[in-house]
């Protein structure tokens, strides 16, 4: 089902204050689904390039990026190919060969 929404959706909208990680993130751009999002941390991290930011705490940034990529097919197409390429740098494999080597570092 979340797999069917992002594939329909315009854009990712990710309005967080906090957030651990910011794995909607790296879903949206692996399914081809421009996002626009908090310019905190993670967030900014895990987006690089590929996202188009806003300040989460003022509403005009909010509407201002939203309105940025639900009317810009060129704006809209350049975040789905660099979110493409952003979404290379995260995977299960790589999280978990660096969470062992954070263990066998600690033990």
């Amino acid at each position: 089902m979340l797999k069917k929404l992002y594939l329909n959706s315009i854009a990712l909208v990710y309005p967080s204050l906090y957030e651990g990680f910011g794995l909607p993130i790296i879903e949206a751009m692996s399914l081809g689904c421009p996002v626009a999002c908090s310019n905190t941390s993670p967030m900014k991290e895990v987006g690089g390039d590929a996202v188009n930011y806003f300040n989460p705490r003022v509403i005009e940034s909010i509407t201002s990026s939203i309105e940025e990529v639900v009317c810009s097919a060129e704006k809209r197409n350049i975040l789905i190919e660099r979110g493409f390429l952003q979404n290379k740098k995260f995977s299960w494999n790589k999280c978990a060969t660096e969470t062992l080597e954070v263990y066998n570092g600690v033990l």
